[in-house]
């Protein structure tokens, strides 16, 4: 229901859609992105290619902020819970803003 609902927002023309998040609680960037990237396609690959590959480069991130931390032995560790972890590789596939909040927190925490 809740991608749906994604879906349903992202088709709106942009003005419209920006008017339908003033009640959402969601990042309006996530939307935007949807809204265009729709225009690939809506199978659910291409719906979900994105979100999967961000998943996929937040284990990167993992394991980058892990070295930068620790060492590099607890980065490849952590590296590894982060890819064989259900509950990341649920959130991550799913066409929802989930991938995005991970990634732009981990991408942060390596910058500060």
């Amino acid at each position: 229901m809740h991608e749906a609902f994604s879906l349903w927002v992202a088709s709106h023309p942009l003005t419209e859609l920006l008017r339908i998040l003033e009640s959402d609680a969601h990042p309006p960037l996530f939307y935007v992105f949807l809204h265009f990237w729709r225009w690939e396609g809506l199978s659910e690959f291409c719906l979900r290619f994105p979100f999967a590959f961000l998943g996929a480069m937040n284990a990167v991130l993992v394991y980058f902020l892990g070295k930068r931390c620790f060492n590099e032995k607890i980065a490849m560790v952590s590296a590894l819970f982060w890819a064989v972890s259900f509950e990341a590789l649920f959130s991550e596939t799913q066409v929802r803003m989930y991938s995005f909040a991970i990634f732009f927190s981990l991408f942060a925490s390596l910058l500060f």
